[in-house]
């Protein structure tokens, strides 16, 4: 039976339980608070290479810095900037299936600087330029790859409130040039309203791809991919393989990894037949020992090609090595990817 001091236990317990729930909710709601004030989220664009647009991820930067004095205090609006920019230009994306529009030689030359606008009537606007000074190695960008850098620089620098415009100048010994338009008119100020999120610039003639190209560790003992956005002339045929062999002989972006092909390595020709097989024609063997013979190394060099040609959504299943037309002794066979070679399955980004 169910008596009334049983329903006031039963009562008693349920208003606890309550409070409790209550309890955690405040304190969770609160935390989420506090992380909210003490932090402000934005986005950072990065180029999508499937789709050849420009896509977001989430950052969240904290709003406070700690002094000399070791006391706590609120960033000003240019350390959001440069850390805007660091996240963007350094860090890169945390995705696997985004990269850099900013390429490893491209450097901020001068100090970035924050300018404010004035209303009519002389006060202060919230609606800030950035100027940017970049190295010379900007005009060395395609006029594809400088839309690209344009959008994700505009469009990640504007998630910032206080952000209006971008300003771009390129480094030319003591002065600095402003950025200017195929008809030699100044670019100016660049926003939202003049830059494309997603620009049209693909060509018929010219495909880009992201691939991954398999370096050497420091340690000469295995093999690390790296990633890379490659274009390649259409019709693809054997044009993607003769791309990749090429930024194989380029090497890798990272200090941390070693290119195996010699800078003088010229390819005679690419051919991969109906049965999936490669036929790479080489000036000369593939290895750097500069005469000596040295197996371990040989062998890395063979598979940072093959392991690199030989991946899931390429139509190539082997590799068969030519020099100057013909086979040679030590590189008859026809070599099928070797996975024990490769250290490790996480992919670097291209960096400084």
């Amino acid at each position: 039976m169910f008596t009334p001091g049983k329903w006031l236990r039963a009562a008693a317990i349920a208003i606890v339980s309550l409070v409790v729930i209550f309890g955690i909710f405040t304190f969770f709601n609160y935390k989420a608070g506090e992380a909210d004030q003490n932090a402000i989220n934005t986005k950072i664009y990065f180029l999508n290479p499937t789709t050849y647009s420009l896509e977001y991820e989430n950052r969240s930067i904290p709003k406070y810095i700690k002094s000399e004095t070791g006391e706590m205090k609120a960033k000003e609006d240019t350390d959001f900037v440069e850390e805007v920019l660091y996240e963007l230009i350094i860090i890169g994306p945390k995705s696997a299936n985004l990269v850099k529009t900013f390429p490893p030689e491209l450097k901020i030359a001068r100090e970035v600087t924050l300018f404010s606008s004035y209303d009519e009537g002389g006060a202060t606007s919230k609606n800030k330029t950035v100027e940017i000074v970049f190295s010379k190695e900007y005009k060395d960008l395609s006029p594809a790859d400088e839309i690209l850098l344009r959008g994700s620089l505009v469009y990640t620098l504007t998630e910032l409130d206080f952000v209006k415009n971008v300003e771009i100048f390129i480094e030319n010994g003591a002065v600095e040039e402003r950025l200017t338009q195929a008809n030699n008119q100044i670019m100016g100020p660049m926003n939202r309203e003049n830059v494309l999120l997603t620009p049209n610039i693909t060509s018929d003639s010219v495909i880009r791809k992201q691939v991954v190209l398999y370096f050497a560790n420091k340690e000469m003992t295995g093999l690390v991919p790296e990633v890379r956005l490659i274009e390649v002339q259409s019709p693809l045929d054997s044009s993607e393989e003769k791309a990749i062999l090429e930024q194989l002989i380029k090497g890798p972006s990272s200090k941390n990894l070693v290119g195996l092909l010699p800078s003088d390595m010229k390819i005679n020709d690419v051919n991969t037949t109906t049965d999936k097989t490669c036929y790479i024609d080489l000036s000369s063997i593939p290895e750097i020992n500069k005469g000596t013979y040295n197996e371990n190394l040989q062998k890395l060099t063979i598979y940072s090609i093959v392991n690199t040609l030989t991946i899931p959504d390429k139509n190539v299943k082997r590799v068969q090595f030519l020099i100057n037309g013909e086979k040679v002794s030590n590189l008859n066979q026809a070599y099928e990817k070797d996975e024990s070679l490769i250290l490790n399955t996480e992919i670097k980004q291209d960096e400084d």
